[in-house]
């Protein structure tokens, strides 16, 4: 899951949830902060590894224990209160606020 743009703080997209939704451990490269919303064990950091050879090989490394501890934490973080935040339900309530200050 390769974003767009990966220089903007707090940048994150449906990539991410997505690819855990479908049950996969997502290789990501985005934002410089992902860490901040999404716990570094519900995925692969693309950044830290530089180039694609050297992250080829991180991830014929994982074995299946590493890989099942990926999918229990992505369990848990798409079972947490911390996925409001990218939630329907959180867009609503911003946008009701901003609606709410326009109108006075």
């Amino acid at each position: 899951c390769f974003e767009n743009l990966s220089e903007v703080n707090g940048y994150i997209t449906e990539k991410i949830f997505e690819a855990m939704k479908a049950g996969c451990v997502p290789v990501y490269y985005s934002t410089l902060n992902l860490h901040k919303y999404i716990p570094e064990g519900c995925y692969i950091d693309a950044r830290k590894t530089r180039n694609l050879p050297k992250l080829y090989n991180v991830l014929k490394s994982i074995d299946e224990s590493t890989y099942q501890t990926y999918l229990d934490n992505i369990r848990a973080f798409l079972n947490s209160e911390k996925t409001y935040l990218f939630s329907t339900d959180h867009l609503i309530e911003i946008m009701m606020e901003a609606i709410k200050s326009v109108a006075g």
